[in-house]
């Protein structure tokens, strides 16, 4: 039996498993390359002759070559993507969770990875959600590897100088507007207070309550 001829499109999908790639120079000798191009090999317009074989080219997902458009600085490494999203939460993955967002980038817009944080301690986010400014700039943190509305808490020790601020007039609404002296167990609120406000008391974990009676 005489063997079926392959149609072009048969003899490009054998050369070429994947439809989209990253070309990137293989022969580069530090240890991230950037993708020089990149090719959807079902083109009309791609010249498959000139095209590098598809062990030395990076294979690309649909999403990812939709967002490699505009992609100027597409990290490579060890033959793979060395993010293979495009847009990163970045928290600290070492803290209690949940945890707050510290930052967001894009990381194939970066010509520099200087100030980008290691993979670990990021998450990506989708596409929709970089585009969104309110969803940027809103409090976001990490919670099982999700993305989730958070606040973080105030610190224990500006609580404290938060309601330092309002005890004299306190005080004074209570007792000093009155003539009165200002009871013992008030004062003693105060030095509480004054205590973790200044840092001196770091083994208390609330804040003290108000007293209830002189």
């Amino acid at each position: 039996m005489a063997d079926t001829p392959m149609t072009g499109a048969a003899i490009i999908a054998a050369a070429y498993p994947d439809r989209y790639y990253a070309i990137y120079d293989k022969a580069a000798t530090t240890s991230v390359a950037y993708a020089s191009d990149i090719v959807d090999t079902m083109a009309d317009t791609t010249k498959i002759n000139a095209l590098p074989a598809a062990a030395d080219m990076v294979p690309l997902t649909q999403a990812q070559w939709i967002l490699a458009q505009t992609a100027p600085h597409i990290p490579i490494s060890g033959g793979k993507l060395l993010y293979p999203d495009r847009f990163y939460a970045y928290y600290d993955s070492t803290a209690s969770q949940p945890t707050m967002v510290i930052g967001f980038y894009d990381v194939w817009e970066k010509s520099s990875l200087i100030s980008i944080p290691d993979l670990t301690n990021m998450i990506p986010i989708a596409p929709s959600d970089w585009a969104s400014q309110a969803f940027r700039s809103t409090g976001k943190g990490v919670q099982g590897g999700k993305i989730i509305d958070y606040t973080p808490p105030v610190p224990l020790q500006v609580q404290a100088k938060m309601v330092l601020a309002g005890v004299p007039a306190v005080t004074w609404a209570k007792f000093g507007s009155k003539g009165q002296t200002v009871p013992q167990s008030w004062v003693d609120y105060q030095d509480a207070l004054q205590a973790l406000a200044d840092g001196a008391d770091t083994a208390i974990t609330e804040l003290p309550a108000e007293p209830t009676t002189p």
